[in-house]
């Protein structure tokens, strides 16, 4: 899941009488996004139950979107966060949706338009705003919102209603997305990606790395800065592993300054393969970049290990490369159409 989907939900739920029973269709947790990925938390003291088509963290219940177990009118909420593109035919899907819900329930859903395939475990569809329209055209009361530039988003959400649902409600949700401000993740048009990596390479790429790290450092990767004139936006996910005991959380710094942290929880079997490492020895992290005060900065990261003490290690220097902490996309959720029939 991505951050600003998480916030996108945070706020329905603060504004929202979302009535129980809660269902979330897509509710598997892929690992290394168990807490950002869990929804639970913001619907405190209600019944709520995790579907999802395979067994996982966060899924109580088996079931398919196209043929929902629920009986007709039994469910107060639906939630599906990032779900859709991963749903065949999501048409049929939100009938289903529809059918199941309450007369005073609501659906809300979002999904990405702008984003790399990711399949779990398949990738079917991109949706523009007005194909979520379509989507819940039978819901009397719909609020469609997209998330980047207008005429490419990055992200469509959508709030739908049956006809006992406060409609008044949803208006009061419109303002707090435009609030917010959790960071997306940028994902830049290929093409466009390999010019500015080449540009990158010839200006920097020749500059020394730095100091290396001591003799003693553990076996660790960076990821996407492992070759010299890399490119880092703020916002972006960076990869990276160690090969250690007793490790437990990772920084990586440049010149100093913290610009990401998070721990050890993604296991990394590819990279013990290559390396001929036994893999419950290889431990990947996986967190997003953020610059302070949003500056640019050319440089070399520092890779720090931290163990179960609370001793940092420099384990690894990348090589030259260019940290954009000023080209960032827009997070404000943004309202694209509101019909309400009872209007």
């Amino acid at each position: 899941m991505r951050p600003h989907i998480h916030e996108f939900f945070r706020q329905c739920a603060a504004t929202l009488p979302c009535p129980e029973l809660i269902v979330e269709i897509g509710a598997f947790q892929v690992p290394g996004q168990e807490a950002i990925a869990e929804l639970r938390p913001l619907f405190p003291g209600k019944q709520y139950l995790g579907c999802d088509m395979q067994h996982g963290t966060g899924v109580e219940q088996i079931e398919n979107i196209h043929h929902l177990s629920f009986a007709d009118g039994s469910v107060g909420t639906f939630l599906l966060a990032d779900t859709l593109e991963h749903v065949s035919d999501p048409i049929r899907g939100m009938k289903e949706v529809h059918r199941c819900l309450r007369e005073d329930g609501v659906a809300i859903f979002t999904s990405a338009m702008h984003f790399p395939i990711h399949a779990y475990p398949n990738d079917y569809w991109r949706f523009t705003p007005e194909a979520f329209r379509l989507l819940v055209e039978a819901f009397p009361t719909k609020a469609i919102f997209y998330a980047g530039p207008e005429g490419f988003p990055h992200t469509v959400c959508g709030v739908a209603a049956k006809s006992g649902f406060p409609v008044s409600a949803i208006r009061d949700l419109v303002p707090r997305l435009l609030e917010i401000k959790v960071l997306a993740p940028l994902h830049l048009q290929g093409d466009a990606a390999k010019i500015i990596q080449v540009l990158a390479e010839r200006v920097i790429g020749a500059q020394p790395a730095g100091p290396k790290p001591p003799k003693a450092a553990y076996p660790s990767g960076l990821g996407r800065c492992a070759r010299p004139g890399w490119i880092l936006l703020e916002a972006m996910f960076l990869d990276g592993w160690i090969a250690a005991d007793n490790i437990v959380n990772t920084e990586i710094t440049a010149d100093g300054v913290v610009v990401g942290s998070g721990p050890l929880d993604r296991p990394r079997p590819d990279v013990a393969e290559k390396a001929g490492i036994p893999a419950d020895r290889i431990v990947g992290f996986h967190y997003q970049i953020r610059m302070p005060e949003r500056r640019s900065w050319t440089g070399s990261l520092q890779l720090w290990a931290i163990d179960s003490a609370g001793k940092r290690t420099l384990v690894r220097q990348s090589p030259p490369g260019i940290l954009m902490g000023d080209v960032v996309i827009d997070p404000r959720i943004i309202l694209h159409s509101f019909d309400d029939a009872s209007a």
